[in-house]
């Protein structure tokens, strides 16, 4: 097996091209001819791509080398912003981005975001002491406390949470870095990371992902289906490069940036056999709130665009929101239960695009009035997409369904 690329190769990678040979990017960075040369053919080893075009006269970086410099620079400029926010607190100069090594980032961010050290050696495949050896060695170049020791228990500071955001955003970068570069060879490939929210999880999103991935066979594809603020953490920290589903409105952050693709709705749904499904074949009218006392309900979670069209329902009715409620997000479930009972469910009026669902369920009267509301990407800002996270978005416009108005 080749090794992961190392920091130590990236930075003899970003001065060879700023040199222009082995030699000038040994005195920029105070290292020996030899180990630049050692590092870039490693590097070049481990990604399977010819980054430099070498000839008597020095080193010129490939359209492979160029793509990935342009993301390990963006990368390392990440943990410069987090070394001039750390030297307010504390004295001595820039290190970070000089000396930190991969495994000393992967492992602080790996133990903020499973939340143990354990479990953070077993995400990197490592013993438990080398990742709390990785972590002293990074709190010796931060030189900040990066832990508060509680007795027995270790809890991350403010500054290693704030650090771990740089470090994931610039472990984000080395990733796309690697992609990009062998898309400027291969065509579009690597990974897309992607939020879904539940209205892009029925029909949308599956329908745009099939479309891509048969356009791009060499593409993959990870999934990460949770609640929307996990989502937006994920997305802000570099872990997922999307999210796909309704938009929030105003927009919870100043670092994202959200892109409207159509409109949707939401409706009051229940199974076809529901004593309340025969007026649904006759009548187009809304509920009555006599109607409405006689429902119990399945919920998104509170703040989701669905569940605040519910409860603007019921206090135009004067009912209780939580009024015989459970709360799930996963539309298996809810198909599954909606089948099995008579509960009804709100969703949005795109999640009814599935044959499966159309088949099981109908919906009671129209879209609920003033519940139309965008969907679309949400996007950390500023952030460059590969060519395959551009095709990808290019599909999710072309596959979008058509736009909902009940407004």
């Amino acid at each position: 097996m080749v090794a992961a690329p190392k920091l130590s190769q990236f930075r003899a990678l970003l001065a060879t091209v700023d040199a222009a040979s082995a030699l000038g990017a040994a005195d920029l960075i105070n290292r020996s001819q030899s180990a630049i040369s050692v590092a870039i053919t490693g590097l070049e080893r481990s990604i399977g791509l010819t980054l430099f075009q070498r000839s008597t006269r020095g080193m010129v970086p490939t359209t492979a080398g160029q793509a990935l410099a342009r993301r390990i620079a963006a990368g390392f400029a990440h943990l410069r912003s987090a070394d001039t926010r750390l030297q307010s607190r504390r004295a001595g100069s820039s290190r970070l981005a000089r000396l930190a090594t991969g495994v000393q980032l992967r492992a602080l961010s790996a133990v903020i975001e499973t939340g143990g050290f354990s479990s953070a050696a077993r995400k990197l495949h490592l013993s438990q002491p080398s990742v709390h050896r990785a972590l002293r060695g990074l709190e010796e170049l931060a030189r900040v406390p990066l832990w508060h020791r509680k007795g027995q228990a270790i809890d991350p500071t403010s500054e290693a949470r704030s650090l771990c955001a740089d470090i994931d955003l610039c472990l984000s970068e080395f990733r796309l870095g690697i992609d990009e570069a062998r898309e400027s060879v291969r065509g579009p490939g690597g990974t897309l990371l992607i939020g879904a929210l539940p209205s892009a999880r029925v029909a949308w999103l599956p329908r745009s992902l099939a479309a891509t991935v048969t356009q791009y066979p060499e593409a993959r594809a990870s999934i990460m289906d949770g609640p929307y603020e996990e989502q937006l953490r994920a997305l802000r920290h570099g872990r997922i490069d999307l999210i796909v589903g309704a938009l929030r409105v105003p927009i919870p952050a100043p670092d994202i940036r959200q892109q409207e693709i159509y409109k949707d709705a939401i409706s009051i749904v229940v199974r076809r056999s529901h004593p309340l499904a025969a007026r649904a074949k006759s009548e187009a009218r809304p509920l009555t709130r006599e109607q409405l006392l006689t429902l119990s309900w399945i919920l998104p979670p509170v703040d989701s665009p669905v569940r605040h069209s519910f409860e603007a329902l019921m206090r135009k009715h004067a009912l209780p929101s939580t009024y015989r409620a459970l709360e799930c997000t996963s539309m298996l479930v809810i198909q599954s239960l909606l089948v099995q009972t008579d509960f009804a469910a709100v969703i949005t009026t795109s999640q009814m695009e599935s044959e499966s669902v159309r088949s099981q369920l109908c919906t009671l009267g129209p879209p609920l009035q003033g519940s139309t509301h965008p969907v679309g990407i949400t996007l950390r800002t500023p952030f460059t997409p590969t060519h395959l996270q551009r095709a990808f978005i290019n599909t999710l416009r072309t596959a979008a369904p058509e736009s909902q108005s009940v407004d």
